[in-house]
């Protein structure tokens, strides 16, 4: 998996480009943001009361997960590149620790996995 962020004018974008069965590991934020695919395939799963499930693909609207609530984010196909947006105070407290390294995300704890 390859990691980038970019941050401008108080939105965070992080992108991933993922292949089949590479995923963004479980884990929560205490800002909401949204997730959309700008191509191939992807399966989301928000550990909600109900464990919600579903797959975007390239062309699907955004999907806003809530804040303080699991979830994850797995590729169905390769070359899937999922992007990830947050607003306001969120892009500042997105990566509070180290930025994570290609092929890891930073969790909400700081560890990078």
């Amino acid at each position: 998996m390859i990691t980038s962020i970019h941050s401008y004018g108080g939105v965070t974008a992080t992108v991933y480009v993922m292949n089949k069965g590479e995923k963004i590991p479980r884990h929560q934020h205490s800002f909401a943001h949204t997730t959309a695919v700008a191509a191939g395939k992807s399966e989301v799963e928000i550990y909600d009361s109900l464990s919600t499930r579903f797959t975007m693909e390239t062309g699907d609207n955004p999907w806003e997960l809530p804040a303080n609530i699991d979830h994850e984010i797995r590729a169905l196909e390769d070359g899937t590149v999922v992007v990830n947006m947050a607003v306001g105070i969120a892009a500042a407290v997105a990566a509070p620790g180290p930025a994570a390294q290609d092929g890891g995300v930073a969790l909400h704890d700081g560890t990078v996995v």
